[in-house]
């Protein structure tokens, strides 16, 4: 999975490791060991980088320019993620599947600290923020506030659930999800 930010790619892959690859000539600006795995694309905000491992660890790497320095890791006990990271001001958000069960994960973006996890039924697709919303899709489509994810502001249960990630689209909302009903 890659990330284009500015003038370079990020880029994890099979070997445990993240590249910083220049966008417009391909040269390798740095590369840093990750130590797992990494099956989603990584959240950029700034020069921090942030990644979920397939064992669980989300990490937090910062790109130094021509090289990575990682600041932080957050091991989520018997997780393996089953969404990329979405970040919003000092939160991050992450589906993870948990011992079975699919859960919505904040933690802490500045030094990796759990704020919340709340479970959702079924499957759990990559969700999308909009100010202070938080829209997840799976079995159900939901809006939770991103401030306290337990407070549901609407739910919709369509019949054969949501087949498609929600989109947002700055400056406004062009569509929530393509339902199945």
């Amino acid at each position: 999975p890659l990330m284009v930010v500015g003038e370079k790619i990020y880029a994890a892959n099979g070997d445990r490791k993240l590249y910083a690859i220049g966008k417009t000539d391909g040269t390798q600006r740095w590369v840093i060991d990750i130590g797992d795995e990494v099956r989603q694309s990584p959240t950029v905000v700034g020069a921090n980088i942030y990644l979920a491992t397939q064992n669980g660890t989300i990490v937090s790497i910062i790109d130094q320019g021509n090289s990575a320095a990682q600041q932080w890791t957050r091991q989520l006990p018997n997780s393996s993620p089953i969404t990329a990271i979405k970040a919003v001001g000092n939160k991050l958000f992450v589906g993870m599947n948990e011992a079975g069960i699919n859960k919505l994960y904040v933690i802490d973006r500045s030094n990796g600290s759990l704020i919340k996890n709340r479970p959702f039924n079924g499957t759990m697709l990559a969700p999308a923020i909009a100010g202070n919303t938080i829209y997840v899709a799976g079995q159900q489509l939901s809006a939770q506030d991103v401030d306290n994810i337990d407070i549901t502001l609407w739910q919709l249960n369509p019949n054969s659930g949501v087949t498609t990630p929600p989109v947002f689209v700055y400056p406004g909302q062009k569509a929530i999800a393509e339902l199945f009903f």
